[in-house]
């Protein structure tokens, strides 16, 4: 992906207002197999991300869908939060790391 700065470890929605703000590009939420996301680590940040012109998105470029309650559906199996630009891009490079 061409990442030349040192990736920064945090949770929450912390990860969503950096990229909202500008100050980080994308982000990646990769739980382990078998975690079900919950909506509230996710949604505000989710809105976030798209009011500030950004995109966010399950790994496979899928909207979250918030209205089955407090779980996001058990398929997705991760969350990719960006500037918009980039997101395709990053994308990729997830779907290239998880056929190796």
């Amino acid at each position: 992906m061409g990442v030349i700065n040192d990736f920064i470890r945090i949770d929450g929605m912390c990860k969503h207002c950096l990229v909202a703000c500008g100050a980080a590009e994308g982000t990646l939420r990769l739980p382990p197999v078998g975690y079900v996301e919950k909506i509230w680590d996710h949604v505000a940040g989710d809105h976030l991300v798209r009011e500030a012109g950004g995109s966010c998105t399950d790994l496979r470029g899928g909207s979250l869908d918030y209205s089955g309650g407090r779980e996001l559906d058990a398929t997705v199996d991760g969350v990719v939060a960006s500037n918009g630009i980039l997101h395709e891009s990053i994308l990729r490079a997830v779907r290239l790391c998880k056929q190796r």
